[in-house]
């Protein structure tokens, strides 16, 4: 049976993935293979099954205590650590950030910290976050300025310059819906800001199982070209494994012409070769650098031969049921996995600098 895309209503052709998913609260395995739709016209890969035990998760305290805007990170320009707010409100400022009392609006705002850096920029402008989780609007900023909706169809009379998904737009299941009610809340020459993982870059992230919507730039720019916005890519040196996009509302005149992608079908055949490598492993007692979607799936692959993780960044103590440490804490004979690629030499040449221990990229 053919089924029409959510999107365009063109055919779809279904992608079975025999891989584990995750979820993005806490990288716990929640399915270990995941029937996929992929539309031959627009190519956006999306989830059809209903995720309503995912979604729940979204509403819940578990996900409030979850910690997901206390990731620090660093730069070329910047070894101290970082929110990733912060870097991204500098990316932001250059945008629009210059004026005053303009109405901005953060969608998947969490507790609001990406709002807060943007504030110490500009606190002459008014900020607007939205989520679903009514129990966010305790942890909110309770500033003059500051605006908390946990409904975002009871406020569509509002208008606004700016509008944020950051790593949101995945998990919005009427995503058609959302972008054409966005398009008529921006101002005339307003903009919507896109920030999400790269899956070319970092092909993990193809896996991640309360995801409704699987991105590509490509497919981005096709799904956001048909909901009636013009749009180019932002290149960035902090995140270069996340696309970020700003788009316009433009008005096509002549019929729409969509980019063809296999990015995501490419990112499946290198998770088989990695997943391959790793079972050529026959050592035990190995450490894994990271405790994101990277070092989850490494730990999944080799179960009892991962001992602990490290991280230069701990939120939690606990990952996955294993302890994690401080790479400091590294000695001479721990074997350290880096899950980022077998190419990215920079990154494995930093760690043999700054810690002990034998590193392999996988």
């Amino acid at each position: 049976m053919i089924k029409n895309c959510k999107i365009c209503s063109s055919k779809t052709i279904n992608i079975y993935v025999n891989f584990p998913f995750f979820r993005h609260i806490d990288f716990k395995t929640i399915n270990y293979h995941l029937s996929l739709r992929k539309c031959i016209n627009c190519q956006i890969v999306y989830n059809n099954k209903k995720l309503n035990k995912i979604s729940s998760l979204f509403k819940s305290k578990l996900y409030v205590l979850s910690n997901q805007t206390k990731h620090k990170m660093t730069n070329k320009y910047n070894n101290n650590l970082k929110t990733r707010t912060h870097f991204q409100a500098n990316i932001i400022k250059n945008l629009i950030m210059k004026k005053s009392n303009l109405s901005i609006l953060d969608v998947g705002c969490f507790d609001g910290q990406l709002l807060l850096d943007l504030n110490k920029i500009n606190n002459k402008n008014f900020y607007y976050g939205y989520d679903i989780n009514k129990r966010l609007k305790r942890i909110f900023p309770n500033k003059k300025n500051f605006t908390y909706l946990s409904n975002i169809h009871k406020n569509k009379n509002k208008r606004f310059d700016l509008i944020i998904l950051s790593h949101s737009i995945m998990y919005i299941n009427k995503i058609r819906d959302e972008l054409l009610l966005y398009k008529k809340m921006l101002n005339e020459n307003g903009i919507l800001y896109i920030q999400m993982p790269n899956i070319e870059k970092n092909p993990f992230y193809a896996l991640m199982g309360d995801q409704h919507n699987f991105f590509t730039s490509s497919s981005l720019m096709n799904f956001l070209k048909f909901c009636g916005y013009k749009s180019k890519v932002l290149k960035n040196e902090t995140f270069k494994r996340e696309i970020i996009m700003i788009a316009k509302k433009f008005n096509y005149e002549k019929k729409l012409k969509f980019k063809n992608n296999k990015a995501y079908e490419s990112c499946l055949i290198k998770i088989k070769k990695t997943i391959n490598n790793l079972k050529k492993i026959n050592k035990k007692k190995l450490v894994v650098m990271g405790t994101t979607i990277n070092g989850a799936f490494v730990e999944e692959i080799l179960s009892d031969k991962v001992d602990h993780f490290v991280d230069e960044n701990i939120i939690k103590r606990n990952f996955r049921g294993k302890k994690v440490l401080n790479p400091q804490k590294l000695n001479d004979n721990h074997q350290i996995l880096l899950p980022y690629s077998k190419s990215n030499k920079g990154i494995l040449n930093k760690f043999k600098s700054n810690y002990k221990g034998e590193f392999f990229l996988i």
